[in-house]
């Protein structure tokens, strides 16, 4: 599943970073409420486009340095990412 382009794992408590490691084709990925994945398991994901981190929090700004596609980050409720992880 290397070419997928949208996953939506929200309120998912199965997969973990091995389940997605290697999808570097990602473009949409709902993390919404989902507490398994991390920083790992997103890293090299630079296609990015879209991305849902509301009410999660294992990803930090760490995570998403160097996804430079992004058009579309939705933090609602989200106290890990900052203005560090933005710019």
């Amino acid at each position: 599943m290397i070419n997928m382009q949208y996953l939506n794992l929200n309120y998912n408590d199965k997969i973990t970073n091995e389940g997605i490691k290697g999808m570097i084709k990602i473009q949409n990925l709902n993390l919404s409420d989902n507490n398994k994945i991390t920083n790992e398991g997103i890293k090299g994901m630079i296609n990015m486009q879209n991305l849902d981190l509301s009410d999660n929090d294992k990803i930090t700004n760490e995570g998403i340095i160097g996804m430079i596609n992004m058009q579309k980050l939705n933090l609602y409720d989200n106290n890990k990412i900052t203005n560090k992880g933005i710019k």
